[in-house]
């Protein structure tokens, strides 16, 4: 568990998917370890960063197809990745600072990239997530 609250973060890992993403895969992102991390009190000023460790620009991972699979990032609800690998479980949460969360207009979760950079107060759409 990790807070974010004390500082301006950029959290980083490594994909290692050399096929990317695609509608019918998702986002196109795995690892290559068991892992579980909490960012918890993640902010307008906090990023995620994913270091496309193949730099194939044939094959990118695509944010926009359910990076996030549930959640709102609030208390009792954190956002949820759970990342692809055969043989292990990683996963990662993201709670958001300031009781933030992100919902819809009919008042449920809405974990698609698009909803959690505008709650976080960004202009575009995957600006607090970044792939290269």
């Amino acid at each position: 568990r990790i807070d974010a609250s004390t500082a301006d973060y950029v959290f980083v890992f490594s994909d290692q998917n050399p096929n990317g993403g695609s509608e019918s895969t998702g986002s196109g992102l795995s690892t290559n370890t068991d892992f579980s991390v909490f960012l918890d009190n993640f902010g307008d000023d906090d990023f995620i960063f994913i270091d496309d460790k193949f730099n194939d620009s044939e094959a990118l991972n695509i944010l926009s197809y359910e990076f996030f699979t549930s959640g709102s990032g609030g208390k009792d609800s954190e956002l949820f990745v759970g990342l692809t690998y055969p043989n292990g479980d990683p996963r990662l949460y993201v709670g958001l600072a300031d009781g933030l969360e992100s919902i819809d207009d009919d008042n449920y979760a809405d974990s698609s990239v698009e909803a959690v950079s505008t709650t976080l107060g960004h202009d575009a759409p995957d600006e607090f997530i970044i792939t290269a």
